[in-house]
Parts: structure tokens; C-alpha cells; sequence
């Protein structure tokens, strides 16, 4: 089997964090547009992963003309939408059904706006992971969770000698990054657990295909634990959008019309390495059940109780209303208000994002 490295750029956005969400549209939204415009103008192999409907949404609604660019460069295959969500959220305090909203609501935008049903939950920087996120990830059609975070201290799954995998602990184990995550009713999912800091650039006299040591070195210890001598590494920018280097963009480009036959290097969609392992026989890949803890914190919105009350006040009011909404189009001669409903759901699902 060749060996395969993974490219996945992306620009890390804090939807809100340490500023407003006017800042995040006059500058975040606005930088990563342009930046990555100048990418795909100066990079002729440059693909870009971008995740959350509602960035999308506002790119529509602030910036018209760009975003006409942006529907362009997706129908060329070269800016992909990523990640499924509405937005990129804490995953440990909302429920379940909040997150299949979640994915829902964020896939039928993407299917409306530009006629594809993106395949993975894109998640680079959030505070741990539950472990119903594999049943809800296969509920919702999806196939593929990835994730830097789990690399910030000890979090990582790890496989034991005998090849079993158990929860994090220190000690000689090795650490999970490629692999099958397990939920409660069985239901699997693959995962890239290490994709290295999403603001990672590869400078100039670096480039993936130089880099051999440490790549190949990578790319092997995937094959010794998974049986498939791939790795999926994150590159680009963060926290607040924007796009990599120029140099970057056109290294990655260069790598991956070049082979020198150690390895393949694919400017990769987000979810590229979830599909080519379904074409793959994975019965003998480790798998791992339960959640998938970080020591760096366990989300934003366990932090405050009022917001874990606030959030758990909108879910039932949003059930609510759906069911009377329900009762009255059946009594009454109301009709079921169901844009206005999404758009409730819209609102109150962005203000779930991890860092609120």
C-alpha cells in the first residue's frame, strides 16, 4: 500500500472569543476571503477547507460579491466547505439533539448554497469530545471526526502492547491517531486524532516532500498501529481566520505535483482520508469507546452555569415550540412556521460555539 500524507489546510476561526462578532465579520470574515483568494491566484494546486454554515452566512450577507467568488472557487473543487455544523461548537454540554440540529442545519445549507453534503465533523480546537459523538456522527451521515486538541498534554487514546486501546494515561503506550472511534450503540466512525496545530506553515526550505524524517517517521508508526501508512496533518492560521503564506500554499501545491516515490502528498479535503479508508478493508483497525478527554479544559460552556442554564432554557424552549407548533397546524388553521423555527435554531446554535 503507497504511503499517503494528507495536507489539510484550513484557517482556524473563533467565531467569538477574546472580541466581538462585529470584529470577527469587518476583519476575520473578510481577511480569510481575500487571503485565500490570493492563494488560489498564486497557487495552482491550493484547496482550502473552511468549516461552519454560519461563517458561510455571513460571508453572504456582509460580503455579496465575494461570496458569489467563494460559490465559484467550491463548484472548481478548490474551497470546501468542511465540518457539517452550523457552527464550530462545545460538544460536552449541548445535547444531542442540539448537535444533530447542528449537523442538519449546517449540511442544508451547504447542500442549498453549493450542492454538496459535507462528511465529517471538523473540529480542531474544542474542549474534549463526548463519547455519543460516533452515534450521532453516523445518525447524521457522517464518517470522520478529526481533531488537534487531543495532543495538548496526555488526551490522546492510547493502544497497549498487546494491540487493545484503553483511555489516556502516561506511561510507555503509544498514542491513537489513526483510527475507529466507537459510540454507545455500537455505531463507528473514523478518526485522525493528531493533526498537528492548525497553525502550522510549511516554510520555504521545508517543504512536505524535504521533510522526510519526520513525515516518513509519522506516516510508519500510523502503519504500525492502524495497518495503513497514512497521516492527516492540519496546516494554515488561527484564531482569527485569514489564510497561510503565499510560499505555503505554493510548497504544499509543489509537493503534490511532485513524487519522489517515498510518498504520495494529497492537498487534501478534510474528509479525504475518512473516504478513502472506507474503500479500505479497516475491520483490524484499534478502535476506541468512550469519550476522548483533553487536561487543557473541558469546554467553555462548563465553565459558567449560567451558561450551561441558558442553553439547556433554549433546547427546551425549542422542543417546545416545535411541539406546539406541531399541535396547532394540526387544530388550527396555522401552518407549521418552519423557517421561522430553523431560524430560531440558527441563532441560538452559533451561541454554542466553544469558545462563547
Amino acid at each position: 500500500m503507497k504511503k499517503r500524507f494528507y495536507a489539510v489546510s484550513n484557517a482556524h476561526l473563533d467565531t467569538q472569543w477574546n472580541w466581538t462578532i462585529q470584529y470577527t465579520i469587518r476583519k476575520c470574515i473578510k481577511n480569510t476571503l481575500e487571503e485565500n483568494f490570493r492563494n488560489f491566484r498564486q497557487a495552482p494546486k491550493y484547496l482550502f477547507n473552511f468549516e461552519g454554515a454560519f461563517r458561510y452566512k455571513l460571508m453572504q450577507e456582509y460580503y455579496p460579491k465575494h461570496y458569489d467568488l467563494v460559490k465559484k472557487y467550491v463548484a472548481e473543487g478548490r474551497w470546501h466547505p468542511c465540518g457539517a455544523f452550523w457552527d464550530s461548537c462545545d460538544v460536552n454540554v449541548p445535547s444531542s439533539e442540539a448537535l444533530m440540529r447542528q449537523a442538519l442545519l449546517g449540511n442544508k445549507y451547504f447542500e442549498k448554497e453549493f450542492g454538496i453534503f459535507t462528511k465529517d465533523i471538523f473540529l480542531p480546537d474544542c474542549f474534549g469530545f463526548r463519547s455519543s459523538i460516533p452515534s450521532i456522527a453516523k445518525h447524521m451521515g457522517l464518517n470522520g471526526f478529526s481533531t488537534q486538541k487531543l495532543t495538548w498534554g496526555v488526551g490522546c487514546p492510547i493502544v497497549n502492547e498487546d494491540g487493545s486501546v484503553s483511555r489516556p494515561e502516561f506511561g510507555k503506550h503509544k498514542r491513537l491517531d489513526l483510527g475507529k472511534w466507537k459510540g454507545p450503540d455500537e455505531s463507528e466512525i473514523f478518526v485522525a486524532l493528531n493533526g498537528g496545530t492548525y497553525i502550522y506553515q510549511f516554510p520555504e526550505e521545508e517543504t512536505p516532500v524535504n521533510q522526510r524524517e519526520w513525515i516518513l517517521k509519522a506516516i510508519e508508526k500510523n502503519q504500525d498501529i492502524s495497518g495503513f501508512p497514512w497521516r492527516s496533518m492540519y496546516f494554515g492560521v488561527g484564531d482569527e481566520g485569514g489564510g497561510c503564506s503565499t510560499e505555503c500554499a505554493k510548497m504544499v501545491s509543489d509537493a503534490e505535483l511532485s513524487d519522489d516515490g517515498l510518498y504520495e502528498v494529497k492537498n487534501a479535503y478534510s474528509y479525504e482520508i475518512f473516504d478513502d479508508l472506507e474503500k479500505e478493508d479497516t475491520s483490524k483497525m484499534p478502535t476506541y469507546k468512550g469519550h476522548l478527554h483533553i487536561p487543557h479544559g473541558f469546554g467553555a460552556l462548563t465553565s459558567h452555569t449560567i451558561s450551561k442554564r441558558f442553553n439547556r432554557l433554549c433546547e427546551n424552549l425549542g422542543d417546545a415550540a416545535e411541539r406546539a407548533s406541531v399541535l396547532a397546524s394540526v387544530y388550527t388553521d396555522k401552518s407549521y412556521p418552519q423557517e421561522r423555527l430553523n431560524d430560531a435554531w440558527k441563532t441560538f446554535l452559533w451561541h454554542q460555539f466553544h469558545d462563547s
